[in-house]
């Protein structure tokens, strides 16, 4: 009973001590800002991403979050833009955790872990096959796996010795984040945001012929959407199963998606010329890093 007693305090004192000192060594980590040769060295032995994988990793990132919640939270009449900061991290893909007594220490990921608790887990391995050693930090979104930084969400952290991080040079600050909105994401054209946007465009582009027809478009995919929902809540549950499975037998992969996730193609294609902007604003920043970090390649 004593053994007991003796284990549960020492892991309540352990608790208390991560506490106390994780913040100190964020502060602490703040002030120790990195030179761009540092950094240079610290991903020296870390391969260059390649096309694929910055590809891939934008698309991860634009998925990654609801980004389009704050539509909906903020209610906002322009969209809200978050500020997305891009850099090569040696500890990408991995499982940071903290001990007062040791500081941080990162594991891989693996397939038997307990903590898959966000619909983006993937272990390590899957994650450098994919994406190398990119990562990336904002100041919204799920605190699952957030890189080191400081309180506002600036200035990532990087290892640079066993148990120690300092944060990226101001060279690499000045050309790796991009500002974004809830566009990016591919549920922003979600049928709950039709009026939103239609406002938005409406106000923004009030003698587009373009855009207007488009949004009369929307209107008229919405109400046939409605119309059908109507007709199909009056069947019977054996009419319903009928109809369903002869709905979807009809429909290709990207149609399917698009009809259960309640995604307005018209409404798409309104936001595609936004959303393809902001993306390569995204690979803009990534590829301008990369040539500060890799300039002989």
């Amino acid at each position: 009973m004593s053994n007991l007693i003796s284990l549960i305090a020492s892991d309540l004192f352990d608790s208390c001590m991560n506490i106390l000192f994780k913040k100190r060594k964020l502060r602490h980590y703040l002030n120790n800002r990195l030179t761009l040769q540092e950094y240079r060295d610290i991903v020296s032995t870390l391969a260059r991403p390649t096309e694929d994988q910055i590809d891939d990793f934008i698309e991860f990132v634009c998925s990654a979050h609801s980004w389009y919640k704050p539509i909906l939270l903020l209610k906002t009449k322009m969209p809200y833009y978050m500020k997305f900061i891009f850099y090569i991290n040696p500890h990408a893909g991995m499982k940071l955790e903290y001990n007062w007594r040791v500081g941080y220490t990162a594991r891989e990921r693996l397939d038997t872990d307990e903590d898959k608790i966000h619909y983006t887990w993937m272990t390590t391995s899957e994650y450098r096959r994919r994406f190398g050693y990119l990562a990336y930090n904002n100041t919204i979104g799920t605190n699952y796996d957030k890189p080191l930084s400081d309180t506002d969400g600036s200035y990532p952290k990087v290892p640079f010795i066993e148990g120690k991080y300092g944060a990226i040079p101001d060279e690499i600050m000045e050309v790796c984040s991009s500002l974004a909105s809830g566009i990016i994401h591919p549920h922003s054209a979600n049928r709950s945001f039709e009026n939103y946007w239609i406002d938005l465009y409406s106000e923004t582009f009030p003698n587009s012929a373009k855009i207007q027809k488009l949004i009369e478009e929307i209107r008229e995919y919405s109400r046939w959407r409605e119309q059908e929902g109507q007709r199909v809540s009056g069947m019977s549950e054996e009419e319903k199963d009928k109809w369903y499975d002869e709905k979807f037998d009809s429909l290709s992969e990207v149609e399917l998606h698009r009809y259960v996730e309640r995604l307005n193609p018209k409404l798409e294609e309104l936001l595609e010329p936004e959303r393809f902007s902001q993306i390569d604003g995204m690979k803009k920043a990534i590829y301008c890093m990369l040539n500060l970090l890799y300039p002989n390649q």
